[in-house]
């Protein structure tokens, strides 16, 4: 898939924009260089769930498809989020919360809520996703590239250990640039080498390349 980009060209100390390509040097430099395109592609003062203006230190940045679910930190999956919205929605989906904020009776919110999350752990355990489908693809897991380090301990948390060793899978994509290059799900990647998962669900990202430092000092100096 392709991230959303300002169309016109851009440079920062930590991202380029050319051409519809993300150019970074760091997978870590992400986030943050999401963050700032977001705002300026979106805007930082509407709230996009109660449609007020707010001042821009009440503002922040929430995922329509939650984290806990797989929902990657890019433009596509952000929007400009008041602190009352953005906590009463929790980790409910934007259309879910939409649907939460209709109903009136507070009973009746605790049950949708409830049956929401039954229904999530569900699809969890059976490897399905609530992610659009065109956003996922399955990849062979040896495919992946990342930078390699000395892991004195485990990478992983037991609860990630106990869910792959009952379920056989991973209950979220691990998200790429356009080479395979890891973004983000670290922890997932490891443990998945670490069980010899054969392949893995993956959101690569087809317009994102992350390249190396000198590269990245070419392209902010001539655009080459």
């Amino acid at each position: 898939m392709n991230i959303d980009l300002p169309r016109r060209n851009l440079k920062t100390k930590n991202f380029v924009v050319k051409e519809g390509t993300l150019y970074i040097s760091n997978r870590f430099f992400f986030k943050p260089s999401v963050q700032q395109l977001t705002y300026s592609i979106k805007g930082r003062r509407k709230c996009f769930y109660c449609g007020l203006d707010f001042p821009i230190s009440q503002m922040t940045l929430d995922h329509v498809y939650p984290k806990i679910i797989g929902g990657p930190y890019i433009p596509n999956n952000l929007v400009p989020c008041c602190q009352m919205c953005n906590g009463m929605k929790a980790d409910m989906t934007a259309g879910q919360y939409f649907q939460f904020k209709r109903i009136s009776k507070t009973e009746n919110k605790v049950n949708f809520v409830k049956d929401l999350n039954h229904t999530r752990e569900k699809l969890r355990k059976d490897g399905k996703s609530e992610l659009p489908k065109n956003w996922i693809e399955q990849i062979p897991t040896k495919e992946i590239r990342f930078h390699t380090i000395k892991i004195k301990e485990r990478a992983w948390n037991k609860k990630q250990e106990i869910f792959l060793a009952c379920n056989g899978h991973i209950p979220q994509p691990i998200v790429v640039d356009q080479e395979l290059k890891l973004i983000d799900g670290f922890h997932w990647l490891i443990i998945a080498r670490q069980y010899n998962l054969e392949t893995v669900p993956v959101i690569r990202l087809e317009n994102v390349k992350i390249i190396n430092k000198r590269s990245f000092e070419i392209l902010l100096l001539n655009g080459q």
